[in-house]
């Protein structure tokens, strides 16, 4: 955890824009939470399907 200490820190308190309720506020510290969408999107996991046991 010692290398997201800045994103554990500022993730919590990110404001909502006013005109996009989906995207952070530009105004404040918002670069661990576009590193982290970024990340999200360049990196896409596959989705498969198959038979499911109880809840998982």
């Amino acid at each position: 955890m010692e290398r997201c200490r800045y994103g554990l820190e500022t993730l919590p308190v990110i404001a909502r824009s006013e005109l996009r309720r989906e995207d952070c506020a530009t105004d404040g510290p918002d670069h661990f939470a576009d590193a982290l969408r970024y990340g999200v999107v360049h990196h896409p996991r596959a989705v498969t399907s198959g038979a499911t046991t109880g809840f998982f």
